[in-house]
Formats: structure tokens, C-alpha cells, sequence
């Protein structure tokens, strides 16, 4: 994928006259709906070249939990759900309640025979 931003000349819609600094978003897409890993890919690198908000702060040492979305088929999920679940769930800052909607979770994990893999603390500051 071409870096638009160091171009000189209008290129296709892009046009260095509109370029200017502020927050945005990248997109890709196929326009025939194709799923590829080379959509995918191109939109990786979107969001490894945004310089502002979503792909870093301003002193180029954290970001704010850019990504990128995408399609999933609906019999993929289907079975994948049938397998595992996932789930984020923001977890009260008073540890005793927190202990309890941990226990909530993994309970209604184990009443429907899934493993919880992985339960971690988001940072904060």
C-alpha cells in the first residue's frame, strides 16, 4: 500500500491540497465484498502509520486502543461460539465487587461447560 502522505501530485480521490494534521480514520474495503488477508493487511497498515490520536498520544508513546473492524462470516462465528465465547466486561474499581462479578462470570462460564482462558485487569492511569 502506497503512503499517500508523502505524495506530491493528486493521486485517484487523494489530493495533497486537502492534506492538514488532525485525527482521522483509514479505510479499506472490497468493493466486491471479497474477503481477503490482503484487505486486511492494507488495513494494518493504516492504523501502523496513524500519527495522531487513535495510532498514538502526542509524544509517540501510547495509543487509545485503535483497531480495525471487520466482517465475520456468520458460519464461522457459529461455530466458533458453539466452541468458546469471549467477552470484555469493565470490572468495578471497589475490589470486593469486583471479586463478585468475577464469580459471576466464570460461574456462568462452568454452568455452560466453557473454560474462562484468560481474565486480566485493563490498565489505567
Amino acid at each position: 500500500m502506497e503512503n499517500f502522505t508523502e505524495r506530491k501530485a493528486p493521486a485517484g480521490l487523494y489530493d495533497p491540497r486537502f492534506e492538514h494534521d488532525n485525527c482521522g480514520i483509514g479505510a479499506v474495503v472490497d468493493i466486491k465484498g471479497r474477503k481477503t488477508h490482503k484487505t486486511i493487511d492494507d488495513a494494518l497498515q493504516i492504523v501502523e502509520h496513524l500519527e495522531h490520536r487513535a495510532g498514538k498520544d502526542a509524544e509517540g508513546k501510547t495509543g487509545d486502543g485503535v483497531g480495525i473492524l471487520l466482517q465475520i462470516g456468520h458460519k464461522f462465528f457459529k461455530k466458533a461460539a458453539e466452541e468458546a465465547a469471549g467477552g470484555s466486561q469493565p470490572a468495578p474499581q471497589k475490589p470486593s465487587m469486583r471479586d463478585r462479578v468475577r464469580e459471576i462470570l466464570e460461574g456462568n462460564a462452568a454452568n455452560n461447560a466453557k473454560p474462562v482462558v484468560s481474565n486480566k485487569p485493563t490498565p489505567a492511569n
